[in-house]
């Protein structure tokens, strides 16, 4: 029997089980959720880790509970911002980037696929003062300051 004939049997099945109503799948599109910290006049890359090359940048505006179109991004090319920004923002299938964050960088951000509509990421950026230099080490007394 060819492979053919192997998969009709199975699709009048399908058919018969689904009183030949389309067949829906109900599949949770799940927002990859990513958190990280950036210096303060630095500068922060976090992979998309997809193959798509268009995207729309949201960033949650808190005070409104809403999400806002800042950027889109087509065939790698990130066009100028919607809103002005401190940093420069850009989007590609390399990953969302933000240089020279400042404190106004601080928040959630949604990427977009343009195409699928789908979400790539929700980023949780948080921003630290330049002044924060690297988290400090344990303290350790040294043994040349114990009492002997």
């Amino acid at each position: 029997m060819s492979k053919g004939h192997l998969l009709w049997p199975l699709l009048l099945l399908l058919i018969a089980t689904t009183h030949g109503k389309p067949v829906t799948t109900s599949v949770p599109v799940v927002c990859r959720k990513v958190s990280r910290l950036a210096t303060e006049g630095g500068s922060v890359r976090i992979p998309l880790h997809t193959v798509a090359t268009s995207f729309h940048v949201y960033r949650l505006d808190g005070a409104a509970s809403r999400w806002e179109e800042i950027l889109v991004s087509l065939n790698g090319i990130s066009q100028p911002p919607r809103i002005p920004l401190a940093e420069k923002i850009s989007v590609s299938n390399r990953g969302f980037e933000v240089e020279r964050v400042s404190r106004g960088a601080e928040g959630s951000y949604r990427v977009v696929s343009t195409v699928t509509g789908e979400c790539v990421a929700h980023i949780d950026l948080g921003v630290l003062g330049e002044s924060c230099g690297p988290l400090p080490s344990p303290l350790v007394t040294p043994l040349s300051a114990w009492p002997v």
